[in-house]
């Protein structure tokens, strides 16, 4: 069984990225500051970390330069993947992706409790105690789609009462690796 590291925002960066290469499955650096100086970074970082393959994700809902595939190219990445922000997103899911024969499939949620992961350990921590059932998936009829633990709040934002990212996706941003 084989493993794709999903493109989290602000979270896969190299520092995971080249972990999860080192171990065999394929890390992935995403793109989502859209900031082309940070990400031509993480691809330089990911090199000192690894010489194992990885690749690069562009979000499509966060493209902000199209300079983006000009950069890939300058940096010789070979492998990219796109995204909308809404993915193949539970177990059963995986479960099925498997009995038809995958090789492999796409987690972010799992990664996120990486030692190399860079969220605070309690976010892990509570990744790690969670339920089968102690996480939701939220998306809007439009946009971004993120899984979040489930608390009073991520239950209403689940029935469809407010916007999730506006609401837990706003000004959330992770130290630069």
């Amino acid at each position: 069984m084989a493993s794709v590291q999903a493109p989290m925002g602000w979270i896969a960066r190299a520092q995971l990225a080249s972990a999860v290469s080192r171990a065999g499955a394929l890390g992935i650096i995403e793109t989502s500051s859209g900031e082309l100086d940070v990400i031509r970074g993480e691809i330089q970082r990911m090199r000192e970390l690894t010489d194992r393959p990885f690749g690069i994700n562009i979000a499509q809902a966060f493209v902000r330069d199209q300079g983006i595939v000009d950069l890939v190219i300058e940096q010789g990445v070979r492998f990219v993947t796109t995204s909308a922000g809404d993915p193949i997103c539970d177990g059963v899911s995986m479960a099925a992706a498997f009995a038809l024969g995958a090789e492999g499939v796409q987690m972010g949620t799992h990664m996120v409790s990486a030692a190399e992961s860079p969220v605070h350990r309690g976010w892990k921590q509570a990744i790690v105690t969670a339920e089968e059932t102690g996480t939701v998936f939220l998306r809007q009829e439009r946009g971004p789609a993120l899984r979040a633990l489930r608390t009073e709040r991520t239950t209403r934002l689940e029935r469809g009462e407010g916007n999730p990212m506006l609401e837990l996706g706003a000004g959330v941003r992770l130290p630069r690796s």
